[in-house]
Formats: C-alpha cells, sequence, structure tokens
C-alpha cells in the first residue's frame, strides 16, 4: 500500500524550532515557505518518520553494464534484483556527460551552466562548486530532521579559492553543502598522488597539522590503495547506515566504480567474462549488494526509498553504452542515457517499467514533492519532480526547450 503523502500536523512548530536558526532564515530568504514542514505518520509502516533515502551513484557506468539492461558477459544480481522488487527507467539521463556538472545537478536541481564552470570537470586545485547559501537535497533534508551523508567520490571541489587542497582541510566542502558526515575521495579515481587519499568530514585522513599534502612523504603516508577503494566506503557507507537506523537519513553514495583505473580488488577478479572492466562493475554490484543486505538485516528495506543509477555513459568499452551511440563526454545518446533503478517495497511496483524521460537533476524537486516542500523560485531551477512516475502514473512536464540561451 502506498505511504500516504506527509501534511501539516499539530508538531509543525516543535519541527520548526529544531532548524538551526542561520539555516531557517537562509531558506526562509531563499523563498522556502517553512510552514510546509510536515508531522510525518504512517499506519503501514508504523513509523512516525519519513522514508529514508539513498541515491547510489556509479561513475562512468553505461546504460548497457548492468545485466537488468541487457549486460550477458557481467552478471549484476544486486543491481537486478532492485529492478525485480522496484522500477527500471529506459529513458534517464544525466545533466551532463562528465562528472561535475552531473553532481552539482543533482545536488541542486541546476545545470552546471549556471555555475562558474560553463565546460569540463573540478581537478584538484579548484574552489567548491555549490555556493554555500545554496539550497541543496541534503540541507532540504535536514530541516525534516534527516541526518545526512556522503559517502563516496566528491568532486565538487574544496574551499573558497584554488589550492585550498594543499592544506588537508577542507573548508567549505560537503559539511557546508548540508551532509553531517563525510567520508570519502576529494576528486576522480585517477587524480593526481595528492588526491589519491580519503578525506574524514573535513580532514585529509593521516595528515597532520601543518602539513602539505603536496609533500611527497606526506603523499607517500595518506596515500590510499586504489584496489581497496570500493571495500572501504562500503565499509563506511554501512556504518553510516547503521549509525542512523533509528532516524530518518538520506544517504548520497557516488562510488568510484567504474572510473578509470580500472582497480577491482582481488575477491572480484576474474568474475565476469568482460575482462577487469568488467570485474569492476561486478564489485560496483557487491557494493549495492552490501547496502541491501543491511537494509534488510535492520529491517529498514520497506522504509527506504532507493535510486542506483550513474553519473553519466562508460568510456572504458564500445560495448558498455549499447545499444546507443555515443560516450562519456560525448553529446550523442551513450553519453548521457543511463541506467536508473528505483525501489520503494509498497509504493513503487514490483517488476515495473518507466519510460519516461527523467534527469538527474530531477531529483530535488521529486524528492521536495514527495515531502510537501516547497521550492523558492531562487532554488532548483531546471528540476521538475518525477515521483508520479514512480507510482506509475504519467509525467505532465512544463520544462521548455532553452533557445537563445
Amino acid at each position: 500500500m502506498r505511504t500516504p503523502r506527509p501534511g501539516k500536523g499539530k508538531r509543525d512548530a516543535e519541527r520548526i524550532a529544531s532548524i538551526d536558526r542561520r539555516q531557517f532564515l537562509s531558506l526562509f530568504n531563499a523563498g522556502v515557505a517553512a510552514s510546509v514542514l510536515p508531522t510525518f505518520g504512517s499506519a503501514e509502516q508504523a513509523r512516525d518518520r519519513p522514508p529514508n533515502m539513498i541515491l547510489i551513484m556509479a561513475d562512468d557506468l553505461g546504460y548497457g553494464d548492468l545485466s537488468c539492461y541487457g549486460a550477458t558477459k557481467i552478471a549484476t544480481p544486486h543491481c537486478d534484483s532492485i529492478a525485480e522488487k522496484g522500477m527500471r527507467f529506459t529513458d534517464a539521463h544525466t545533466p551532463a556527460g562528465a562528472c561535475t556538472p552531473t553532481r552539482y545537478g543533482a545536488m541542486t536541481g541546476r545545470y552546471g551552466w549556471r555555475t562558474w564552470l560553463k565546460n569540463g570537470v573540478i581537478n584538484d586545485r579548484m574552489p567548491l562548486l555549490i555556493e554555500q547559501d545554496r539550497l541543496t537535497i541534503a540541507k532540504m533534508l535536514q530541516t525534516y530532521g534527516y541526518v545526512t551523508g556522503c559517502v563516496g567520490k566528491w568532486h565538487l571541489g574544496w574551499g573558497k579559492k584554488r589550492d585550498a587542497f594543499q592544506n588537508g582541510v577542507m573548508v567549505p566542502g560537503p559539511l557546508e553543502c548540508g551532509f553531517d558526515f563525510f567520508f570519502g575521495v576529494p576528486y576522480s579515481h585517477n587524480s593526481p598522488p595528492s588526491s589519491e587519499v580519503f578525506v574524514r568530514n573535513r580532514t585529509i585522513v593521516g595528515i597532520k597539522d601543518g602539513e602539505s599534502i603536496m609533500d611527497a612523504d606526506v603523499q607517500k603516508r595518506c596515500r590510499r590503495r586504489l584496489a581497496d577503494t570500493a571495500i572501504e566506503l562500503s565499509k563506511e557507507a554501512v556504518a553510516f547506515v547503521e549509525g542512523n537506523k533509528e532516524k530518518p537519513f538520506f544517504l548520497y553514495y557516488p562510488t568510484t566504480n567504474v572510473h578509470a583505473p580500472v582497480t577491482p580488488n582481488e575477491r572480484f577478479r576474474n568474475k565476469s567474462q568482460m575482462g577487469a572492466y568488467g570485474d569492476y562493475v561486478v564489485e560496483f554490484d557487491w557494493v549495492v549488494g552490501q547496502i541491501l543486505e543491511t537494509l534488510d538485516r535492520l529491517d529498514l528495506a520497506e522504509a527506504t526509498l532507493i535510486f542506483v543509477t550513474s553519473d553519466n555513459g562508460s568510456s572504458n568499452t564500445k560495448d558498455s553504452n549499447q545499444p546507443w551511440r555515443g560516450r562519456k563526454a560525448e553529446i550523442y545518446e551513450g553519453g548521457h542515457r543511463v541506467p536508473f533503478i528505483a525501489r520503494w517495497p509498497g509504493n513503487i511496483e514490483s517488476a515495473s517499467t518507466s519510460s519516461e524521460t527523467v534527469c538527474l537533476s530531477d531529483l530535488m524537486a521529486t524528492f521536495a514533492e514527495l515531502l510537501d516542500f516547497r521550492l523558492g523560485k531562487d532554488a532548483a531551477e531546471d528540476s521538475e519532480s518525477f515521483l508520479p512516475a514512480l507510482y506509475g502514473k504519467a509525467l505532465r512536464r512544463q520544462r521548455q526547450a532553452l533557445a537563445g540561451r
């Protein structure tokens, strides 16, 4: 049975009072009507809380890399199980064919061209791309009492100026964008040695006060082992879910799989018929499986809305983006059409398929509609809710082509 849409209730004032004053004023000044904060409750779930939300975003995973999308040389049973128990979208797209603008779009509901980064991606010397007063999915969910965590590849910059990364302290960064917790890697899997590190909240793991990550000896001490990255991130993601099982939580989990260099852990080698790249996809599917197992073990599966997708098409093999032409960083379909599967037991019909055209930048408006959160006119300008599609209904799109811009 579908979980009822939350509405206003007698504890609105208590919820509003629990919001940090500076955050409330920031949202209010941005045009957000705080008075819509709801009281949650569901007889079906028997919990006075909104659904947990998990967004797992692969890096460079092609449309045809999952067996539920036609892959025959790679087995992805965990991703397939989400499709079997939920919905598989066949016309889902990213707002760009590259990492950074897609991540910006997913978090803010805005296209990357609205920022100072008009093309390309963030490198290890660039500052934070998301404006500190910008409403994000994480900030929005915090106003509803969600605990918010990001585990994985950030790739949205750090600090207020170039080279802020060098001292090992990441301010501003994910925590200033609405996340209560961060553990992950600052940039891409193929970043310079100075970026091949883990960061916990605001600090490079292993660095000492006064040190620079540009020092070769410091790099050697702090450098992560690439083949262990997915396993270490998985441990942190599972721990975040376990540690917040009594609260509504949002986990944004942008993995390093399957971005080059292709570095599957030893335990996944020769697990596919597609060489090291296929093994790397198998490792990604294992990552998804660890989250699913945790939700089942904690009896949270029915209380959790989970999405699995990719930030753009693949660049690693000609088979990965089939049947679409093109690859990562290209304007052809293979560069931006991606797998997109969703599961929410009791709300999304099992083994269903949607041919509605959706974009990852639409996530913010979708979450907002689900929570009855009124977005201000200067927030999520490029985001349109696809919530009805999750319920099997047709979408009435309002988006118009951008002509002459």
